[in-house]
Parts: structure tokens; C-alpha cells; sequence
């Protein structure tokens, strides 16, 4: 529940429930976008109703070009306002259906936003090995790939990147 919002209701009279209510759910996608599944894995993890819509990437409709400004998924529609970026979308959901698997510590929070970045380079590692038209690119990419890995594995801090629990 939002603390605030009780106490608005408390004030007003109301009951405050415990459970926080938030308007319906649709993420924009496409399957093959890793920033989408980024968004759909928290979802899950985090047992949230929503419904998904893929689009056509090489053929963008009307309608998402208004709700996503570069034209880019994933795209996450609460009730009628989108909000893009899979990192803000990410963080919207941490906020809004707990429990937080970011840190309350603000320094440690922000280590692991930072390293959200580092993910960004593995996707694209990742993206480069798969669509290597070459043996020598695909060399490359798996050179590139590995040294992203390890940077990772260099500050894993147990099973999850966060310790013991997905963060």
C-alpha cells in the first residue's frame, strides 16, 4: 500500500486498503526485444496482470508511433498513459507493486541502476553474435560478449547480481 495515499483516505474517513490498486496493463513489444523481456520478467516475478502486444518493428503502426516518442518498445500503457524506456518502465513497477527488489539504501540502489547499463552492452554483444554474417564478426562478437560477462561475474555477490534475491 501506499503510505500517503492512507493517510489521505484516514483523513477523508475512508479505509485505507492494503492492497495498491493501479489501472490495467499492456506492454508494448516485440518478441525478440531483451528491454521488453526486462520489463515481462519483473511483471511476473512480481505476479501483475497484464496483456501483451507485440508490433511489427519494420512496419510501425500509427498508434504506436503517438505513444512511444522513439518509436522504440518496450512501451508499458497504464490505463491510458504510456510510459517508455525499459529502465523507467522497470522502475515504475518496482515502486508500484512491492515488494522492491531495488535496494532502500540509495548508494547501493544506485550501483545496481549503474549497472543496468552493463546489461545494455551484453544485449548487444549478445544481438552482435547472433546476427554475425561472418566467422571473423562472429569471433569478435564472442570476444566482445565474454569481457561484458566479465565484468559481471568480477561483481556478482552471489546467486543474483543483488546477493541472494533478484535486485
Amino acid at each position: 500500500h501506499h503510505p500517503a495515499a492512507c493517510r489521505l483516505a484516514s483523513a477523508g474517513g475512508r479505509a485505507c486498503s492494503s492492497v495498491m490498486t493501479t489501472p490495467p496493463l499492456k506492454l508494448v513489444s516485440h518478441v525478440l526485444c531483451p528491454y521488453v523481456h526486462r520489463a515481462a520478467i519483473l511483471l511476473h516475478e512480481k505476479h501483475v496482470p497484464f496483456e501483451r502486444e507485440n508490433v511489427d518493428l519494420k512496419n510501425k503502426p500509427d498508434w504506436f508511433l503517438k505513444i512511444s516518442p522513439r518509436g522504440k518498445v518496450p512501451v508499458l500503457v497504464v490505463g491510458d498513459v504510456p510510459v517508455f524506456e525499459s529502465a523507467v518502465i522497470v522502475e515504475y513497477i518496482d515502486e508500484v507493486h512491492p515488494p522492491r527488489i531495488l535496494p532502500a539504501d540509495p548508494l547501493e540502489r544506485a550501483r545496481q541502476r549503474a549497472w543496468i547499463e552493463v546489461a545494455n552492452d551484453l544485449f548487444m554483444a549478445q544481438y552482435k553474435v547472433a546476427s554475425a554474417t561472418t566467422a571473423a564478426d562472429r569471433a569478435a562478437a564472442v570476444t566482445t560478449q565474454g569481457d561484458v560477462l566479465a565484468r559481471f561475474e568480477a561483481d556478482l555477490r552471489g546467486e543474483f547480481f543483488a546477493g541472494d534475491a533478484l535486485g
